[in-house]
């Protein structure tokens, strides 16, 4: 039989304090699996190497099973998850050394900090879990997204199993708040104002991102919505352009159709 998929839970994932916020992670399914997770450097040399768990801020390609560097990967709290036998090995508690058990599960806490300042350009805030010394093994990098109380988040109401022939969903946001000079247009029809937020569903490469300075051939769309303050609906060109309205405490709520369409 295979083994298990290896699961993460954390107590807590949005709202967050952004001064600072200890949760607790669970993990389960965290198996060795020789050669692939037998490290490739000390401490752990040719042994199971266990997990990192980490808090951070990682850039969309993070992966060391994809040889991606480690400058990927910003981390604020870490813990090693490794046998009993080898808390030692690695320093101890006070290295971040934690039990895993015979059965692949662990149970820690990571403290949670906004730390913008120190952040990846273009990085998730998230707990990620990873092999540790240089082993690299797909199944044991996960990725929970973490968002912090004031920081735009996102809900659709139905991700997975849409119709390709067609579905609509309700997109629900917070956060959304004007934050000047950066989210002031930079063209019309709104310079020098502030620009609320497009809401889109597409086929969008893993590097994307305006503020990356990706160009938005990047980026195709199929259904947009764009999210201003009432003021603003007719200057954008109204309903009939896709535009909704940003409440004052920077929230929305909008309905998109998910349609396949490979051939575009």
């Amino acid at each position: 039989f295979p083994a298990p998929a290896p699961t993460v839970t954390v107590s807590k994932t949005t709202g967050i304090n952004p001064d600072g916020e200890t949760v607790t992670v669970s993990g389960t399914g965290f198996l060795p699996n020789a050669p692939a997770t037998s490290g490739a450097r000390p401490p752990l040399a040719g042994k199971f190497t266990g997990a990192y768990i980490a808090f951070g801020s990682f850039l969309d390609a993070w992966q060391p099973s994809l040889d991606v560097a480690s400058t990927a990967r910003k981390t604020f709290d870490t813990k090693w998850a490794v046998p009993a036998a080898d808390i030692e090995a690695i320093g101890g508690a006070v290295k971040g050394a934690i039990a895993l058990s015979p059965d692949g599960s662990f149970t820690t806490t990571l403290t949670l900090t906004k730390k913008d300042a120190e952040a990846l350009a273009g990085g998730k805030w998230g707990v990620y879990t990873y092999p540790g010394s240089g082993a690299k093994y797909a199944p044991f990098e996960t990725f929970t997204p973490i968002t912090f109380a004031g920081s735009p988040a996102v809900t659709v109401s139905k991700t997975t199993g849409i119709n390709p022939a067609g579905e609509t969903v309700t997109v629900t946001g917070t956060g959304f708040l004007p934050s000047a000079p950066a989210t002031s247009g930079a063209r019309p029809p709104l310079a020098g104002k502030f620009t609320g937020a497009y809401i889109a569903f597409g086929s969008f490469l893993d590097a994307w991102q305006p503020s990356l300075d990706v160009a938005s051939t990047a980026r195709k769309t199929f259904d947009t919505k764009w999210a201003v303050p009432a003021a603003d609906i007719e200057a954008i060109g109204g309903a009939v352009k896709g535009a909704i309205a940003l409440s004052p405490d920077g929230s929305f709520t909008t309905t998109l159709t998910l349609t396949k369409k490979d051939a575009e």
